[in-house]
């Protein structure tokens, strides 16, 4: 099954099994209200928002089941700005202890940015 397809179909999934209704203001789901966050072989993760209030809801999908749980979360950031971020995996306790170690020689702004762009150049060089 290609891709769109799948999309629509946990669109639709979400609108007729989880919630055809926004929580907070009562206003109808569309199919182009809700984007597909990340999927796996085993389940997906779908955001919901709502065009009236812009209340977001997010709900885990177990495949196989079809058993879901809807939860309301707020965020500032779209479903495609989520996506690469899944890909990456769970951030290791290495990892965090390693950003603290440098962000703790951060003294200025310049510091800061000086930190990023080397973050940014360690990503593209491995990507």
């Amino acid at each position: 099954m290609d891709n769109t397809n799948n999309a629509e179909s946990f669109r639709a999934f979400f609108i007729d099994n989880v919630s055809k209704f926004c929580d907070k203001c009562g206003t109808a789901y569309k199919p182009d209200n809700i984007d597909i966050v990340s999927e796996s072989n085993a389940s997906v993760i779908i955001q919901a928002q709502c065009d009236n209030c812009k209340g977001i809801y997010m709900a885990h999908v177990i495949k196989p089941l079809q058993m879901t749980k809807k939860i309301p979360i707020r965020l500032d950031i779209v479903p495609a700005m989520l996506h690469p971020y899944y890909l990456l995996g769970p951030i290791s306790s290495d990892e965090l202890l390693a950003l603290r170690k440098k962000l703790t020689k951060v003294k200025t702004h310049e510091d800061l940015l000086e930190l990023i762009g080397k973050q940014k150049k360690n990503l593209k060089s491995k990507g």
